[in-house]
C-alpha cells in the first residue's frame, strides 16, 4: 500500500471516529455547505428510503406512522419523467400565463411574484441568471388539463386513496430553494421528483418554535431561519432524484433546495389521511 493510499485511509478512519463520537454524545459537528461555507449543524437522520415492493404490503401502516420516508424509484412509469426534461414539450403551452418567484441566488426566503408567460419562464431556465426564477407551487395541472395524464402513476393513485385530495402543485426552476415552513396542519404532502436532484431537511412538528423566526399573519407557518446554515435541533435529511417519491407528514417542518444547475422539476399532491379506525 503506498504512503498516499494510507493518509487517505487514515483521513477516512478519522472522520468515521468523529461521527461516531457525535452520535454517541449527541453533539454538534462541523459540516460544509453546499457553498464551500462551514457551518455548525447537528447530526441529521437520513430519511428511510423503501422500495414500491416493499410498500406492496405495508403502505397504510406506514403512511400512518406519520413519519417521513422517501419511496425509491417507483414512479418511473410516470410519463412527466421522459416527456417534461425535453426543450420543446412545453412549446405547446408556451402562451399560458404563470407565477414565478425572482430572488438573489442567496436570498433564504420566497423570492417577489411576477407574472409571465409559460414559454418565457422555460427560456429563461436554459440561462445562466444573476438571479433566481422559481415557478413554485403552480395550479399548472389545474390550469392545463392535459398535462394531468402526465403524472398518472399507478403508486399515486394508490396512494392519494388512502386519503382526500386537497391540491396538487408543480415546481419549476434551477438553484431553487423554499424556505422552512409547514403545509397546512391537516394535510400530508406526497412529492414526486420529475428531473433533476432535490434535498429535504425535515423536523418535527415539537421542534421548539422559539427560535424560528417565525412570520405573521398568512407567513406565521414560515421561518425566516436557513436551516442549511443554522441548527435548530435534531432533524431528518434526504435527498430524491427523478422517479423518487417523498412523504411529508401533516404538520413536519421542511425546507427543500435543489441540487446541481440543472433544470429541476417536481409534483405534488395535498390530501388528508384518512384516519384508521
Amino acid at each position: 500500500m503506498t504512503f498516499v493510499k494510507v493518509r487517505k485511509f487514515a483521513h477516512i478512519f478519522r472522520i468515521r471516529v468523529r461521527v461516531q463520537i457525535a452520535g454517541l454524545l449527541n453533539l454538534s459537528i462541523m459540516s460544509r455547505t453546499a457553498d464551500g461555507s462551514m457551518t455548525n449543524v447537528r447530526l441529521l437522520k437520513p430519511i428511510p428510503c423503501y422500495g414500491a415492493s416493499y410498500l406492496s404490503s405495508k403502505l397504510q401502516k406506514i403512511l400512518h406512522s406519520h413519519r417521513p420516508f422517501i419511496i425509491s424509484q417507483s414512479f418511473l412509469d410516470m410519463p412527466a419523467i421522459s416527456r417534461w426534461p425535453s426543450h420543446n414539450y412545453f412549446h405547446q403551452f408556451s402562451n399560458h400565463r404563470v407565477e414565478i418567484e425572482v430572488s438573489p441566488h442567496n436570498a433564504p426566503a420566497y423570492g417577489e411574484r411576477h407574472e409571465s408567460s409559460l414559454g418565457d419562464v422555460m427560456s429563461l431556465l436554459t440561462q445562466s441568471l444573476p438571479f433566481r426564477v422559481y415557478m413554485a407551487q403552480s395550479p399548472l395541472l389545474d390550469q392545463v388539463p392535459q398535462l394531468k395524464e402526465d403524472v398518472k402513476s399507478d403508486l399515486v393513485e394508490r396512494i392519494l386513496h388512502e386519503g382526500e385530495v386537497y391540491s396538487t402543485a408543480t415546481w419549476i426552476g434551477r438553484k431553487s430553494l423554499t424556505p422552512l415552513h409547514h403545509d397546512p396542519r391537516a394535510l400530508t404532502n406526497l412529492f414526486v421528483e420529475i428531473s433533476g436532484q432535490k434535498e429535504f431537511r425535515l423536523f418535527d412538528p415539537g421542534v421548539q418554535r422559539e427560535g424560528l423566526k417565525l412570520g405573521e399573519g398568512i407567513m406565521k407557518n414560515t421561518s425566516s431561519v436557513d436551516v442549511w446554515t443554522t441548527d435548530i435541533g435534531e432533524g431528518w435529511d434526504g435527498t430524491v432524484s427523478a422517479g423518487d417519491g417523498l412523504i411529508i407528514p401533516r404538520g413536519w417542518w421542511h425546507s427543500v433546495r435543489s441540487k446541481g444547475d440543472d433544470l429541476n422539476m417536481s409534483v405534488n399532491w395535498w390530501f388528508k389521511l384518512t384516519e384508521q379506525a
